[in-house]
């Protein structure tokens, strides 16, 4: 277009996104909108968006009553996720259509209701008023509560969670706000009684409800949302930890700009060969198992060679051993000790190629820069990070994580197997569970989809306390939980310990059990993750369910977040 008409102008709408062209940003006029903040801002802006007559388009004597509690539901949905990953796994965009399309199928049943079983088109709305005289009036008992809470939750709203767990807070959320408890008599409905109650509004007009919303906080205490206290503590500390990784970022950015060669002409070397050789002298030599005077060995041929070592050689070689705690993980830790030696490989073979081009011996490539950025900020460099279990700690807390790993490791092949394992040290511990399921399989002669797991978590809280291995299953150690905490006195959940966002659990027993014997009365389901970061868009992060015994109504837990992680992010 070399002429544009002088009143033309191009709108161009965009999610934050890192891959949208610099350059027409930089020739843009920009605008930002940014959703309400506060759960009053909030239904502000969906009130904001009701006409003047939109209570009088149905004469249900709840309808406005629900109008007001969906707006509330919706706040609620969207000010959660501001609590990161406690809040919502993956975080939503729920927008106002999905308010608007909610309240339009409340209406279409609610007015169904108000026109009674009886009701025909045409003739009959002739006769409406002589209708409506013999009619007793519609109540709450009448509508159809069950039917509203699935398609809100499930299609409404649920059609944009993609999370089971996330799907159940939603479905938890419905339950508390929408029911014939909402027009209880005889004791008044509250969406959130401490520290401030939120009730219904009175006046039961749109000008009554925005009054009343004018006065509500402008601020909320995560307790509004069912969150304990310390998910705000967790809100602040990620806040400062993003604005400071961002600040860090724009340093390395500035340095990387001003050097000559490379990003580490500017950097401290002597800093940076201390962390190398302090790295290195960390790491194993020629993998993992090698011994002075002999050939290294891989982890596959240590594993094999151990195990004609306990074989009876009066058994014929095609027979198989017992099953032992040792046959259990065979497999298993032949392929985490392949991954760890391939790890331990790259990560030496990098380091000394970074010494060297320190020296001046080769040139500095693209990944030898950013190994050195990383080292110096911190960070898990990238081509570490590729080969190693998924982790959001720092440099320094990921090699101490490491080297704890290597240990674990070295005493599962000096020992056979292991009284209690650490779940968070392995690259894949779903497959320890499974092979625990596939060994008690043939065990007990039951299929494998017959089988589920089952925990129970133990009064033990060290490996050295354990007095025997279990016949079907094993100990669990190392796991932490988040938005509640165990209390050991009584064995089974309670609400957090103020300023005390993690704590670890006892060790825990997973034993494979028959699924039609699984008794899971007054027990929670939680999930356990590899990480804090609980579970991605794409499912990545969840391990598996664990059985947690409470005393609260569920939906208490459900709306805390309660969950248990591997490791967490320090």
């Amino acid at each position: 277009m070399k002429k544009p008409h002088k009143g033309f102008r191009l709108w161009l709408t965009t999610q934050p996104t890192q891959d949208f062209p610099l350059s027409i940003l930089q020739a843009s006029l920009k605008v930002v909108t940014e959703p309400p903040d506060g759960i009053r801002a909030n239904m502000q802006s969906s009130y904001s968006l009701f006409r003047e007559d939109a209570f009088e388009q149905c004469t249900h004597p709840a309808y406005t009553s629900l109008v007001y509690g969906l707006s509330f539901f919706h706040a609620v949905v969207q000010e959660r996720r501001k609590y990161g990953r406690i809040g919502w796994n993956v975080p939503y965009d729920f927008n106002e259509s999905d308010l608007s399309i909610s309240l339009s199928l409340v209406k279409m049943y609610l007015s169904k209701i108000g026109k009674g079983p009886n009701w025909l088109p045409g003739e009959a709305e002739d006769h409406a008023e002589e209708l409506q005289a013999t009619r007793p009036l519609p109540t709450a008992t009448d509508i159809p509560w069950e039917t509203l809470r699935y398609l809100i939750g499930e299609a409404m709203y649920g059609g944009r969670v993609t999370d089971d767990y996330d799907r159940r807070v939603l479905a938890t959320y419905l339950e508390e706000y929408l029911g014939e408890f909402v027009f209880d008599n005889y004791r008044q409905f509250c969406f959130c009684k401490a520290p401030i109650s939120y009730t219904l509004p009175a006046d039961g007009t749109i000008a009554g409800h925005i009054e009343f919303i004018k006065n509500m906080p402008a601020t909320n205490t995560p307790e509004v949302f069912g969150l304990h206290a310390n998910a705000e503590i967790s809100y602040f500390v990620d806040n400062a930890k993003s604005i400071w990784l961002g600040l860090l970022k724009i340093n390395i950015a500035n340095n990387s700009g001003n050097s000559n060669d490379s990003a580490v002409g500017n950097l401290k070397e002597e800093a940076l060969v201390a962390t190398i050789s302090e790295i290195l002298d960390k790491m194993p030599e020629r993998g993992l198992y090698f011994s002075p005077g002999t050939e290294a060995l891989t982890p596959t041929q240590v594993v094999l060679a151990q195990l004609r070592e306990r074989q009876d050689p009066c058994e014929k070689p095609h027979k198989r051993v017992k099953i032992t705690g040792f046959i259990l993980s065979g497999n298993v830790d032949t392929q985490e000790l392949d991954r760890l030696n391939l790890l331990t490989d790259t990560m030496t073979q990098s380091l000394h190629d970074l010494s060297r081009a320190l020296r001046g011996d080769i040139g500095m490539s693209g990944d030898l820069d950013e190994l050195a950025l990383s080292l110096q900020a911190g960070f898990l460099p990238k081509q570490w990070r590729m080969l190693a279990p998924p982790s959001l700690k720092p440099l320094g807390s990921w090699l101490s994580h490491l080297m704890r790993r290597i240990d674990q490791y070295t005493v599962w092949i000096e020992q056979g197997t292991l009284s209690c394992y650490w779940l968070g040290g392995l690259h894949t511990p779903d497959s320890l569970l499974t092979a625990l399921i596939q060994v008690t399989s043939r065990k007990k002669m039951v299929a494998l989809d017959k089988l589920v797991l089952f925990t129970e978590v133990t009064d033990k809280t060290a490996a050295a306390q354990i007095e025997s291995t279990l016949e079907h299953g094993a100990y669990i150690e190392g796991m932490f939980i988040e938005g509640a905490r165990w209390d050991s006195t009584v064995g089974r959940l309670a609400p957090q310990t103020p300023r005390k966002l993690f704590e670890e659990m006892p060790l825990v027993k997973v034993m494979p059990v028959e699924a039609h014997h699984l008794n899971v009365r007054s027990l929670l389901r939680t999930p356990v993750y590899a990480t804090q970061g609980r579970r991605n868009a794409m499912g990545e992060g969840w391990v598996f369910d664990a059985w947690l015994p409470y005393s609260e109504h569920p939906s208490f837990w459900i709306l805390s977040g309660t969950a248990l992680v591997l490791q967490t992010s320090d």
